[in-house]
């Protein structure tokens, strides 16, 4: 008889430990997606400075190889430069007031920037009720300026 008693209990604790695996479950996939998705557009960030940066170096140092030879095309480079990185092309644009190329040179002031107008395309956000996991920027966006004298 006592054998009985036991294994109606676990039947009933069956449906019991299921309903807490799923609960488990959804707590921890939504802290690894809150990790991923917080931290991946922090990566895209720092990745867009970095490669700005490093266009804007390498147009600097063209310029001055350039003043001996005009025919190097130096917002040409650039653009190449930014389409061998890492990023995919499609999440890399031209920003505003940056006409095809991502190099600006106006009176002495020259700025590399690139970004990303949409980053709910990279990574989509979850929504339960008024809550968003996570919050995304409205743009990811590198650019670095110097001045030529």
């Amino acid at each position: 008889m006592a054998t009985k008693t036991i294994s109606a209990r676990r039947r009933k604790n069956r449906g019991s430990a299921t309903i807490e695996f799923i609960l488990v479950f959804i707590i921890i996939f939504l802290l690894f997606y809150g990790m991923v998705g917080y931290t991946l557009p922090i990566l895209l960030s720092a990745t867009y400075q970095e490669i700005a940066s490093e266009g804007l170096r390498e147009a600097v140092d063209l310029h001055f190889v350039a003043e001996h030879d005009s025919e190097i095309d130096i917002p040409g480079y650039v653009r190449q430069l930014v389409e061998h990185s890492w990023i995919p092309s499609n999440w890399v644009e031209t920003c505003s007031g940056f006409n095809e190329s991502f190099l600006n040179r106006q009176e002495g002031i020259w700025r590399v920037c690139l970004r990303h107008s949409n980053p709910e395309s990279i990574i989509p956000p979850l929504r339960f009720f008024d809550w968003q996991i996570p919050t995304l920027p409205n743009e990811i966006r590198g650019e670095a300026v110097i001045r030529i004298h």
